[in-house]
């Protein structure tokens, strides 16, 4: 179970860091 939970939180984790570093690429490029 411990595992699995880890799995969830390491994908949702590069999922978060994923969406903001298209964000920021995306601010970077309208400015």
């Amino acid at each position: 179970i411990l595992v699995a939970e880890g799995r969830k939180m390491k994908i949702s984790d590069f999922g978060l860091s994923r969406d903001v570093y298209e964000e920021d690429s995306y601010v970077k490029r309208s400015k």
